[in-house]
């Protein structure tokens, strides 16, 4: 058995750890978020703190496009199941405010 020096063997240095997909979503979601007009990740993994939990669960931000040369007065697109879509128009106002 080989030992480190200076590392007691029940503090060793794990570069490969187990992390929580919520801390590698902005590194990894990154450039497919941007393909899709998420600038910032965090519309997407913070929608149900912006529409609700129950309405989060049947729906999902699709994609931002803005127009050109601007990063303001864009359209949200969502995919909504079913039902719920009818709540949700009723609430576009709400969701631009979070937003």
């Amino acid at each position: 058995m080989s030992k480190r020096a200076g590392v007691p063997p029940s503090e060793s240095p794990r570069h490969n750890r187990s992390r929580q997909v919520a801390e590698l979503l902005p590194s990894v979601g990154g450039a497919a978020f941007r393909r899709f007009g998420f600038v910032q990740s965090s519309i997407v993994t913070r929608w149900p703190e912006i529409v609700g939990e129950r309405l989060a669960s049947a729906s999902t931000p699709e994609s931002i496009r803005f127009p050109a040369g601007r990063k303001q007065d864009g359209v949200l697109t969502l995919t909504v199941r079913g039902a719920h879509a009818a709540m949700m128009s009723h609430l576009t106002e709400e969701i631009i405010e979070r937003v």
